[in-house]
């Protein structure tokens, strides 16, 4: 249950070592010790309160009519527009569907960062399947890119219905963040509820197209 650690403090090693544990632990310490940059650096991805949010857009390139803005006009009051006038709905959207999407916002987490796939500059010439950008009440931006990722032997989905083999993983996404200077791998599962689409802030909302 013992590690043997030396304190460093201001670059002066202390004389002795202390052996350390944790608590309820069985087993060395060594493993949490790790030096590798990524794998200490935070996930998450948005955390924002709905107030911070100053505008936000989500674009799906490969279906123009899906993709919406929604902009601030006053204390906890949105706007939603399409990116292309000719899509504009006449209903009038619901403020409540607004909010609640807004509120999703609080808390999306990356699965892992992957910076040294070898296929990474290849996906980020690809047509991305969605961007998502959002602005805050400060100016700064939050620029977030989703990929088709290929089924691979780690897909959990190999087939569809019919036995086709599947193109796609449809519980994954590679995703360019932080200003394209990171490259990640996302879940549906955590991503899933942010992919709406225009008309879901008129009508009943339905869950994200994998």
């Amino acid at each position: 249950e013992g590690t043997y650690m030396l304190l460093e403090d201001n670059g002066e090693t202390a004389s002795r070592p202390h052996i350390t544990y944790v608590p309820g632990v069985k087993g060395y310490l060594t493993p949490r010790c790790f030096t590798d940059e990524e794998m200490w650096r935070t996930r998450v991805l948005f955390n924002y309160k709905r107030e911070e949010i100053k505008s936000l857009t989500v674009e799906y390139p490969a279906d123009e009519k899906k993709s919406f803005i929604i902009s601030e006009i006053s204390n906890d009051s949105f706007t939603v527009s399409p990116v292309k006038e000719e899509f504009k709905i006449q209903d009038a959207y619901q403020q409540k569907f607004v909010r609640q999407y807004l509120d999703f916002y609080a808390s999306i987490y990356i699965e892992a960062f992957n910076n040294d796939y070898s296929k990474k500059d290849s996906v980020m010439k690809t047509v991305p399947y969605c961007n998502i950008t959002v602005t805050e009440k400060d100016n700064s931006v939050n620029r977030v890119k989703l990929f088709y990722m290929p089924v691979s032997k780690r897909s959990k989905t190999q087939f569809d219905e019919k036995g086709n083999d599947m193109t796609y993983d449809i519980d994954h996404y590679y995703a360019s963040v932080h200003d394209e200077k990171d490259f990640a791998i996302v879940q549906y599962y955590v991503f899933g509820k942010l992919l709406r689409g225009y008309r879901d802030f008129h009508f009943k909302p339905t869950a994200g197209t994998k």
